[in-house]
């Protein structure tokens, strides 16, 4: 019984706080900000995502330069094989945030 009641508050949180439109909207917001920094470097080769899961591809060397370089920001990422980095924030997180962490 703890399980459906542990389930329960979490849906309700969900539906309260609207968070999976919230995801769709802020994780739009971040793809394309990813997107312009991409079309600025030559270090960033691609990126996708889904809500706000962003992964991004670099140049062979560039991976873990870009993890040091985001982590050193505050941005929790993670390796993404040898050159790919991924960014998974909290579901809550809002637009606002969003712009801050695309900016790092």
């Amino acid at each position: 019984m703890i399980e459906l009641a542990q389930f329960n508050i979490i849906r309700d949180v969900i539906a309260s706080e609207n968070l999976i439109d919230r995801v769709g909207r802020v994780g739009a917001s971040m793809q394309k900000e990813v997107a312009k920094a991409a079309d600025k470097s030559s270090r960033i080769t691609g990126s996708r995502g889904t809500g706000t899961s962003i992964w991004i591809d670099t140049a062979t060397d560039e991976g873990a330069n870009l993890r040091a370089h985001l982590a050193a920001k505050g941005v929790l990422v993670r390796a993404n094989g040898p050159s790919g980095v991924m960014i998974k924030p909290a579901l809550t997180l809002e637009e606002h945030q969003a712009s801050a962490l695309a900016s790092a």
